[in-house]
């Protein structure tokens, strides 16, 4: 596999420190933080300045984000909204369908979420009167058949994870949504993309998914810029959570009209700067042989998991799947002061739940140590946590600062 590593300038700047926190977020290659300061040096203008050849060029590369972001989604751009992250995107779909629900609806979930696909539709089920039900699994998996046999005729949501944060694993949620749909058209069906899109593309156009949310941090891209994908039935239904500058046709004294378009849902100054870096981050991970990558990581993932469970007192709680994810435990060390540990030795990762604070009924588990891994990872990363984990005695984990 290529050497990914000298793609990325964090390792130069910070040599000696192994980076396990991908699942966090991404770090970021030369060509997108190079695109980032092309904005900032040579441009820095607002999309809403179109009145010359210079200013538009700002414009142009909104657009053409948006083009690139619709065929690695498999869709279309006019079905693609600019958010500031994933959590404003599910956010954004919570509020502006609660018009088209009803007292009693049921929402379903599962505890296997991040909390930013929990919250959200806890307050609305508050506000709504609604009931949210939970998708029972047998393992720490989410299955297609756990998901479908879940929906009844009184389910008018479902939102899930195609990968999740903490567990590892993925789903084929283009699919599931078409099963979905045959067991009950009027599931509302709501993907949180986060985990999933990294290091896969999907085909919504083929699929019955009603919203994607995702964020480009996950994808090599700065943090703040993200997006909520809609399907064509949608836009007649979502209204607007956000109102101002460029999301209006006309004003009037006593009355405004909306935009026809998606800019409806962008009202504001977009984050022009974080476009740039998914711009130029979509370029980086197209020209990326998916399959070889994944593959090369799911090796890695085994080879790590093997080898933290020789180790007395380690276990790996998800191994035997194909992951970039590897969450494990001690026995009797409290999973922060492990991760604490670790970062004293230069190895980040991280502590707890990741969010994902339901997890514990699956897991049987209430504490975890994360290990993400991305394209830059190999085996020298894993080999250093291993030797560190070896070593540690009783103790070590208080001496850290």
């Amino acid at each position: 596999m290529k050497n990914f590593k000298k793609d990325f300038p964090w390792f130069e700047a910070n040599k000696g420190i192994t980076y396990l926190d991908s699942g966090a977020t991404t770090l970021k290659p030369q060509c997108v933080i190079d695109f980032v300061n092309k904005y900032m040096i040579e441009e820095s203008y607002n999309s809403h300045n179109t009145d010359s050849k210079y200013t538009y060029s700002t414009t142009k590369i909104i657009y053409e984000t948006k083009e690139k972001l619709a065929n690695y989604l498999g869709t279309k751009a006019e079905n693609i909204i600019f958010t500031p992250g994933a959590t404003y995107s599910i956010n954004m779909v919570s509020q502006g369908i609660k018009h088209i629900l009803n007292e009693g609806d049921e929402i379903l979930l599962n505890t296997l979420e991040h909390a930013s696909n929990l919250l959200p539709w806890f307050e609305l089920a508050k506000e709504k009167k609604l009931i949210i039900k939970y998708i029972e699994n047998k393992d720490i998996f989410l299955t297609e058949d756990e998901i479908l046999s879940s929906i009844s005729p009184k389910t008018r949501l479902i939102s899930f994870a195609n990968g999740t944060n903490l567990i590892g694993g993925s789903l084929n949620a283009e699919e599931i949504s078409v099963r979905i749909k045959e067991k009950n058209p009027n599931t509302i069906i709501c993907i949180d993309g986060t985990q999933y899109v990294p290091l896969n593309k999907m085909n919504l156009m083929n699929s019955k998914i009603d919203f994607l949310a995702c964020s480009a941090h996950k994808m090599c891209a700065p943090t703040g810029i993200g997006l909520l994908y809609l399907n064509d039935e949608m836009k007649k239904h979502l209204k607007p959570t956000i109102y101002g500058g460029g999301m209006n046709k006309s004003i009037k004294k006593d009355s405004y009209s909306q935009m026809d378009s998606l800019a409806k849902y962008e009202a504001g100054t977009l984050n022009i700067l974080g476009i740039y870096g998914w711009n130029a981050a979509l370029d980086y991970l197209n020209n990326l042989d998916f399959k070889d990558v994944k593959n090369n990581l799911f090796e890695i993932k085994k080879y790590l998991d093997k080898e933290i469970n020789k180790i007395p007192g380690f276990s790996v709680i998800n191994d035997n799947v194909n992951s970039y994810i590897t969450i494990f435990r001690h026995e009797t060390l409290f999973s922060q002061d492990l991760a604490g540990y670790l970062g004293q030795n230069k190895i980040i990762v991280r502590s707890g739940f990741s969010c994902a604070k339901l997890a514990h009924y699956n897991t049987k588990y209430d504490q975890f140590v994360r290990v993400s891994l991305y394209v830059y990872s190999d085996y020298e990363d894993v080999d250093k946590l291993i030797e560190v984990l070896k070593k540690y005695k009783k103790g070590d984990e208080i001496n850290w600062v």
